[in-house]
């Protein structure tokens, strides 16, 4: 008892926190109580100076937060609520109540005592923040750890809690007194008190504060939201009284608090009380109505969307109405929004209209009694929008119409993102097919004017990607009416080329015959045999067009095998010695090297249009699989090409480092998609190609006879060295697990330097010895050895030397 008044004394006049250690070591002993330590402060406890008493109650504060917690008993907690009466002594007390009510050994009987005592002698307006805080953290330990205790206490918390709440503003406090509120309405009879509990809940709706910059406690506006949403929707009693308010602020409010007040209807709305829910039903209708026919922005308009599409669902989930109107299974006020819905569409140049088919686009994934609303939605406003269309008072509205029907077949249509796509009721291609024929007809009718033919084209592609809904017949009806388009002028079909090839792309996938009977041999046909002369441009611009119709029509691997087929056809017949300016029908008196040119502009956009194909297949969120067969076909076939002309006597266009480029980048496309094994045995035969003279096991076994020999790393060819741009694209993709077969890596990569470095090398092949160069071993002789020993040596010549440079920054 001594030393405790010692310690008592000391920290009196010291405030040492020495002191409060030594004492909670003396209570942890065993050699005292808290009562010691009571009756040891007695006198400060009791003193009628204000910073005495202050102090007293501080100190036993500290030595509570301190304290065995097992070794509390009920006098602490009678004490520290006695001292609440006191304004200076409050502080002190609540911060050891705050540890108190933490403790395992707090009696059931204490409970009633310390909420009696806050709600008696607590006075929340006149006191900090602070202090206000730790008010709150007591009642929300007891709330955790005594919830039952509390709900015995009846009206009594349930009143006296929300008259503590009441007038809260700092953001830290409400974080706590929200969680505390959550709980009361969920899990406590409110029933006497739900006017008291919407007030200090609906009062800080919609919340408008900002965090200020660099806030040490981090509590964000979002924050805030989300805690008092969760208030907002905890009880089914605030029905009567926050759907009025909700309405109010919608009305009322800027862009923001409409957006928040949309996202608060979308998640309370199914919590209240369903006849509260339709009592407002008009009036919750009209106001959504309004934000979504007359949106102030993108964002307002979908959270209207939003909350409309839970608010329809409830009214068809609720029970079956006695009226007439629910014998087609439909909520009376729901055929009032369908019908609000088809007046605007009934004007279909108008921007409401697009708004109504955004409702009726919604209604087709409210689940339960909502057969006969995805019904409606659908086949009626087919109708009526088709009747629209075929009204000759109406011709100029014919896009329009077409415009909103895309729009509704978009919404059976599967999305591109499958997770975010909420289910039908009924399947889509069920919706659609009663108006199935009405509407492939109004969609190839529109094909045939210039004012509907684009938002044709985006209603059947709409219309196939609905599953189970076109047959094979219909696929090919649209090919045999879309596919004139293909072969016009751009300027003769308002250029909707590209939509044309889009739609044929998809039906591709789903009937690829179609495609290949219909569509590609015109466009085979348009690729001539040689090149046109340099004057025909007429003819250079029908072969780019089927070029490039094919690249995008070609992905699917059907056609694609033909595609190869055809076009490397078409550069063996480009490849072959060039014939005299007589042998083509087109060609007039020309130059040989303007023959060449033509011709290299030729084979180049054959290749780029392989090129290109191959990389959209490659580029898929699943790629094509059969990219990888082509290691063994299509590549030994341009390797031979491409070797053929780099030892040929003649002139070939296969060695114009443009196409050589090219060629590359299709070596590259289908070494990457192509798995080890394959890469291992391609690499293998490269090898024994460009090292060994073997050429004929990289081009698949055929290679015509020539007096010169393939040798690029020794020659000084310039065509055979060209050719080493096909080695390093080959190079680059190889798999970490394909064993490259060099013995001496360093010192092979150390004659490809050597290589470069010649006076006759030149930029495309210090690009290729750049990609071979990429190896992180290697780099200590690039950096060390070979600077002082080419780059750094005075004797090297000016030339080398700049090869060199050239080589070493690559």
């Amino acid at each position: 008892m001594e030393a405790i008044e010692r310690h008592v004394r000391s920290w009196i006049a010291s405030e040492n926190a020495a002191e409060i250690d030594s004492v909670i070591s003396v209570l942890s002993s065993g050699n005292g109580t808290l009562l010691d330590v009571v009756k040891a402060l007695g006198e400060y406890l009791t003193s009628e100076e204000d910073a005495l008493r202050t102090k007293g109650v501080q100190f036993l504060s500290l030595t509570i937060e301190g304290y065995p917690k097992d070794k509390f008993n009920r006098q602490a907690a009678t004490f520290l609520c006695s001292k609440l009466e006191d304004t200076e002594t409050i502080t002190p007390a609540l911060k050891g109540l705050s540890h108190l009510v933490k403790c395992p050994a707090l009696a059931s009987s204490d409970v009633p005592d310390i909420i009696n005592a806050l709600f008696m002698h607590v006075k929340m307006r006149v006191l900090v923040q602070s202090t206000r805080f730790l008010v709150f953290s007591i009642v929300d330990a007891l709330m955790k750890s005594n919830s039952t205790d509390l709900k015995a206490m009846g009206d009594l918390f349930v009143s006296g809690y929300a008259t503590l709440a009441s007038g809260e503003k700092d953001p830290r406090n409400l974080m706590v007194a929200f969680d505390i509120t959550r709980v009361i309405l969920g899990e406590f009879d409110i029933s006497r008190h739900v006017e008291d509990y919407f007030d200090i809940t609906f009062c800080y709706f919609p919340i408008t504060f900002r965090s200020p910059p660099n806030d040490p406690y981090g509590i964000s506006a979002d924050d805030l939201k989300a805690s008092l949403l969760l208030c907002l929707k905890a009880t089914p009693a605030f029905g009567l009284l926050g759907i009025p308010l909700f309405l109010e602020k919608l009305t009322a409010g800027s862009p923001t608090t409409k957006r928040d007040t949309l996202k608060a209807m979308s998640v309370c709305l199914p919590v209240y009380e369903p006849a509260a829910v339709r009592e407002f039903g008009t009036k919750i209708w009209n106001s959504l109505k309004l934000e979504i026919f007359q949106p102030v922005d993108p964002a307002t308009e979908q959270a209207a969307l939003d909350t409309l599409h839970v608010f329809v669902g409830l009214l068809q989930s609720g029970p079956a109405l006695a009226s007439a109107s629910e014998l087609d299974g439909m909520d009376e006020l729901v055929q009032t929004v369908c019908s609000d819905c088809h007046d605007a569409i009934g004007e279909p140049e108008k921007p409401q209209a697009k708004a109504g088919m955004k409702i009726l686009c919604s209604f087709l994934t409210i689940a339960r009694r909502a057969a006969s609303l995805s019904t409606y939605a659908v086949t009626r406003t087919s109708e009526k929008l088709v009747k629209i269309f075929h009204d000759p008072m109406e011709t100029s509205n014919r896009a329009s119409v077409i415009i909103l029907l895309t729009d509704l077949l978009n919404s059976l249509a599967p999305s591109a993102d499958p997770i975010s796509d909420r289910p039908l009721v009924i399947p889509p291609h069920v919706l659609v097919a009663p108006s199935k024929d009405s509407l492939l007809g109004l969609l190839t009718v529109g094909l045939k004017a210039s004012s509907t033919r684009l938002p044709a084209l985006h209603g059947l592609s709409a219309l196939i990607r609905i599953p189970a809904t076109v047959t094979d017949d219909e696929l090919g009806y649209i090919v045999s009416e879309v596919g004139e388009f293909v072969f016009k002028e751009p300027d003769e079909v308002e250029d909707v080329t590209t939509d044309v090839l889009l739609l044929l792309s998809s039906i591709a996938v789903l009937a690829p015959q179609h495609l290949a009977n219909q569509i590609l041999p015109p466009l085979f046909l348009a690729l001539p045999d040689h090149a046109p002369p340099r004057e025909a441009n007429l003819h250079r611009a029908a072969y780019w067009r089927a070029l490039s119709s094919l690249s995008v029509l070609c992905s699917h691997p059907v056609l694609f095998e033909t595609f190869v087929v055809r076009l490397t056809t078409k550069l063996d017949l480009l490849c072959s010695p060039q014939p005299s300016s007589s042998a083509s029908p087109l060609s007039t008196e020309m130059s040989n090297p303007d023959e060449m040119e033509t011709t290299a502009a030729y084979a180049h956009a054959i290749m780029t249009a392989l090129m290109n194909t191959l990389t959209a297949k490659v580029s898929k969120s699943k790629p094509d699989p059969d990219v990888a067969k082509y290691i063994n076909t299509l590549l030994p076939h341009l390797f031979r090409l491409c070797l053929e002309a780099s030892v040929a006597a003649d002139q070939r266009v296969l060695m114009d480092t443009r196409i050589l480029r090219v060629a590359a980048k299709i070596v590259r496309l289908i070494i990457e998609a192509s798995p080890s094994e394959l890469q291992s045995k391609f690499y293998t035969g490269l090898n024994q190609a460009y090292f060994n003279g073997q050429v004929k096991s990289v081009t698949g076994g055929e290679f015509a006879p020539s007096p010169e020999e393939f040798k690029p790393m020794t020659t000084t060819s310039t065509r055979q060295r060209n050719t080493m741009l096909l080695y390093a694209a080959a190079y680059i993709p190889i798999r970490r697990d394909v064993s490259i077969n060099i013995a001496d890596l360093s010192g092979h990569l150390k004659d490809v330097i050597n290589w470069c470095s010649s006076a006759s090398c030149t930029v495309p092949q210090r690009e290729a010895a750049s990609q071979l160069l990429n190896v992180s071993d290697f780099i200590v002789y690039l950096n060390a050895e070979y600077w002082e020993k080419v780059i750094n040596n005075p004797e090297t010549s000016a030339n080398e030397r700049h090869n060199a440079i050239a080589v070493w920054i690559s």
